[in-house]
């Protein structure tokens, strides 16, 4: 089960996000500093208001622009392929800078599309000096399938379940029995499709907590959903680093490589940092993070070369 199975929808806010109404865009969260600028992509709906925090918590010598996916204000279509949104980004981050070394990340659906970014940077010739994933898997389709009541499940369920009670403790009965009653439905209503006894399920039934959201960012939603579904990438010379959270559902796969062993063939670190997949970015936890992709910004820039130009 990958990372965007049964998805929560992370906050929709972008408050952060000052940039004209347009196409995908990217949005200066930190512009000063001498350090390589870090470009970080949106997570599934395409919001980046969430990483204001994280970059506020990062040396203040480093830059920081965040990539906001196409279709939010219901001006343009959303792009539905994460090829699509790699070929509409880098653009946009060659701006800003034309030649690397790049520094790339991505949170859950944007770690497949920095890591689309990074292969086609590679291709170029460019180099790229980080490329950080925070709280994402490997496309499905590069991923053999796992049964959740798989054996192999078993000794990560029991390992997830106090940090899940937890958490659900935390965002209360209210919210812990409406997701209970999501996971149930979809279930149940996939087995149904499945048997040919209903049509395929519409979004609001594979996104927990977006029924309130207008058509467009449904729709923004909807398309990246089938762009993480169909992306099946090569793998590249580019090395990779993991922020995974030590909190997980109990029903991902337990491999903490996430799939990107198969990928990432210039290397792969894993970070492990405090929260879980929907509160990584929440005043809680976010400094954890902060704390680990600092340390690993600082190694990679020790490593780094000065520049292709």
């Amino acid at each position: 089960m990958t990372a965007l199975s049964s998805p929560v929808l992370a906050s929709p806010s972008d408050t952060a996000a000052s940039a004209p109404l347009g196409a995908a865009r990217l949005v200066p969260l930190q512009t000063a500093g001498s350090r390589p600028p870090l470009f970080c992509v949106h997570d599934l709906g395409g919001s980046v208001g969430r990483f204001q925090q994280l970059s506020n918590l990062l040396s203040p010598d480093q830059p920081f622009y965040a990539l906001r996916g196409q279709g939010r204000e219901g001006d343009l279509p959303p792009h539905d392929t994460v090829e699509a949104m790699a070929a509409a980004y880098l653009p946009l981050v060659r701006q800003v800078q034309p030649h690397g070394p790049y520094w790339l990340a991505g949170y859950c659906l944007g770690g497949m599309i920095a890591y689309e970014m990074g292969r086609r940077l590679r291709l170029a010739g460019e180099t790229v000096a980080f490329l950080g994933i925070f709280e994402g898997y490997a496309p499905a389709r590069t991923m053999p399938p796992i049964p959740f009541w798989s054996p192999r499940h078993w000794p990560a369920m029991l390992r997830n379940l106090p940090g899940w009670l937890v958490d659900h403790a935390l965002l209360g009965p209210r919210y812990t029995w409406n997701r209970f009653w999501h996971v149930a439905h979809q279930l149940t209503q996939q087995r149904l499709a499945r048997r040919g006894r209903r049509h395929p399920l519409k979004i609001k039934e594979l996104v927990h907590g977006i029924g309130h959201l207008p058509d467009h960012k449904q729709a923004v939603i909807a398309a990246q959903l089938h762009a993480a579904y169909v992306y099946c990438p090569p793998s590249s010379d580019l090395a990779v680093t993991l922020f995974n959270c030590r909190r997980q559902s109990m029903l991902r796969d337990p491999d903490r490589r996430r799939g990107y062993h198969r990928l990432a063939l210039g290397g792969l670190t894993i970070k492990v940092v405090s929260g879980s997949h929907h509160n990584l970015l929440e005043a809680a936890h976010v400094a954890s993070l902060a704390q680990a992709l600092q340390a690993s910004l600082q190694a990679a820039h020790s490593a780094a070369p000065t520049s292709n130009a």
